[in-house]
């Protein structure tokens, strides 16, 4: 039929539980007996079986999560938008990759920042496209206004 060559596989890493490291495989029967010759006989373990009961049980509570995160970045990136001296990448994760494009480079930033007890990732060090980018994780509304407090002070 249509569907004899089509293998749909999902992870339960965009519920916010990567390190699970659990998914799924569907697809013809044929397919998937071919992909269990090649399986380990004990592929997950009980805490995994467990956390992904949990999760799915109470994924109504994920999903509220999911949502809340979701605007609390949106209100980070504007701020981080309106903000002169910064340049903010679109983002769909829970986190957000900036430019410092201010006075300041990115490692002064970052230093300003950790003696303010505002940690966040320097990707400086990387170089190439991300020489003088920062990297911020979406915390709850308080940090995120701490973080922009001190990154403001940070590149004035």
């Amino acid at each position: 039929g249509e569907s004899d060559n089509l293998l749909v596989m999902r992870t339960v890493s965009k519920m916010g539980l990567a390190g699970l490291r659990l998914g799924l495989l569907a697809g013809p029967g044929a397919w998937l007996a071919e992909f269990d010759k090649v399986r380990l006989p004990y592929n997950i373990n009980v805490l995994t079986q467990v956390s992904a009961d949990f999760a799915l049980e109470n994924i109504g509570v994920l999903e509220a999560q999911t949502a809340q995160i979701t605007a609390d970045r949106e209100t980070l990136w504007q701020a981080l938008a309106a903000m002169p001296g910064v340049a903010p990448f679109p983002s769909r994760a829970n986190f957000i990759l900036f430019r410092v494009e201010a006075d300041a480079d990115a490692d002064t930033v970052f230093t300003s920042l950790k003696a303010k007890g505002v940690l966040i990732k320097n990707l400086t060090p990387a170089g190439g496209p991300l020489a003088g980018c920062l990297r911020v994780t979406v915390g709850r509304p308080e940090e995120n206004s701490a973080f922009l407090q001190a990154l403001h002070s940070a590149i004035a």
